[in-house]
């Protein structure tokens, strides 16, 4: 399953944010994101499960860098997180379930918008905090579908 995360690259030059740990777990993310698009019904449940587990330690990630670098939005940021992971928690039961519609509804609708506002938002305001930029880089983010 490792090949997963390196089979599709989507972040032009003009779309990372500069701090190489960040763009590179965006890059993975991305990459589960169009495998789980167009898994079958049979892989669906484990690349969903891989999602929500890369999903986390990227969090995991993002946050500890957060409280390294004493980020000011750090509650809000954790908070976005938290509901994302409660979000793919609750489709990973059902889709573990053998309900798979309404996972993949999210999928291919919700995640995407998320992504993309989260990434303007918040993640480019974090790496800007990083590099010491004085204010947020604006991120253009093609479509996550076709």
């Amino acid at each position: 399953m490792a090949d997963v995360l390196q089979d599709y690259r989507y972040l032009a030059e003009d779309q990372r944010l500069g701090v190489a740990s960040m763009d590179d777990t965006h890059e993975e993310f991305l990459s589960l994101y169009e495998h789980l698009r167009q898994a079958d019904n049979a892989a669906f449940p484990q690349l969903f499960r891989l999602m929500c587990e890369h999903t986390r330690a990227h969090f995991a990630a993002e946050e500890a860098l957060m409280k390294a670098t004493d980020f000011p939005a750090l509650a809000e940021h954790t908070a976005d997180h938290m509901r994302v992971l409660g979000e793919l928690d609750r489709f990973l039961s059902r889709a573990q379930g053998g309900r798979q519609q309404l996972a993949r509804a999210w999928i291919n609708e919700q995640l995407p918008e998320w992504f993309r506002a989260h990434l303007l938002n918040m993640d480019s305001a974090l790496a800007a905090h990083i590099v010491g930029r004085e204010k947020p880089r604006h991120v253009h983010l093609r479509l996550l579908r076709d």
